[in-house]
């Protein structure tokens, strides 16, 4: 049968369990997906996370199961601390907090950026990143009407300039096998066979949310070719707006078989509003 429960309801439940908080609905636009949202919040803070509900009803298959979910999920998440509202309209911060993130090709009207062609399928857009503490970050969307209210001009203030320099400073690379490690909580001391060690890399930003911009980072991306004596180029692997996965090219790998791998991952492991591209690239040096 069916699941027919319905956002409303759900909202109910969470006023009920938690009358000491600010809960509503919204809709929103994310990497092309029309999304119905819970945003929770308490009175103390003007910060809240948005919490998309579709994968929680299609998980749970009673309101009360899911009010409590999401309440864990409010509490991983909240913030502590206020955001100075008048910052998004403030020329430094912005120029600051500027960071380029990637999501699906789309015609949302943003500050996008140039990116290299190899990652067709795809677009750069700016957005302001705060780190909130240390594991939890929020992003505005940057738009024409906030850069006109701010003053800033995308040339004149070198923006997409600013934008790299921040990101390169957030990015990380790391082996599959130790990200699967740290992922599991195995201990540094535990080592067990994975054959792919040497080939696969994680690359995505510290907090590992909305991490896949790394990869326009092109002289980290150079530094690490260099690393491993790499002269031609490397597969990359769009497994989410979080993160992408490097293949190094051991010239037995196929692009079709790998963008196969990309399309199977979206359809079966990954939420449609986190999805990059539908093909694996190739990052040449050349």
């Amino acid at each position: 049968m069916e699941n027919i429960i319905s956002i409303e309801s759900i909202v109910s439940a969470l006023r009920t369990k938690r009358p000491d908080l600010e809960i509503s609905v919204n809709e929103t636009i994310k990497n092309k997906q029309k999304l119905q949202g819970i945003t929770i919040k308490s009175p103390a803070t003007n910060i809240a996370p948005n919490i998309y509900v579709e994968n929680y009803i299609k998980t749970f298959d009673s309101v009360d199961a899911i009010a409590n979910a999401i309440l864990n999920t409010y509490e991983e998440h909240k913030c502590f601390d206020n955001f100075n509202v008048s910052d998004i309209l403030n020329k430094d911060y912005i120029c600051d907090h500027v960071y380029p993130l990637l999501q699906q090709a789309s015609d949302e009207p943003l500050i996008k950026m140039p990116i290299p062609e190899a990652f067709h399928g795809a677009e750069a857009y700016l957005a302001i990143v705060s780190h909130t503490d240390d594991e939890n970050t929020f992003s505005i969307k940057l738009t024409p009407q906030i850069l006109a209210s701010a003053n800033v001009d995308i040339e004149s203030d070198h923006l997409f300039e600013r934008a790299l320099a921040n990101l390169k400073e957030q990015v990380v690379i790391t082996s599959l096998y130790e990200t699967i490690k740290q992922m599991t909580g195995m201990p540094d001391d535990c080592d067990m066979p994975f054959p792919f060690d040497e080939q696969l890399f994680v690359i995505t930003n510290k907090s590992k949310t909305k991490g896949a911009s790394a990869i326009l980072c092109d002289d980290i991306l150079r530094g690490f070719a260099k690393e491993h004596n790499i002269e031609d180029g490397f597969f990359i692997l769009p497994s989410s707006t979080s993160e992408c996965i490097i293949v190094l090219d051991n010239h037995e790998m196929n692009i079709d078989t790998l963008s196969e791998m990309v399309q199977s991952v979206n359809q079966n492991e990954v939420a449609k509003e986190d999805w990059l591209a539908s093909e694996a690239w190739y990052y040449s040096l050349k």
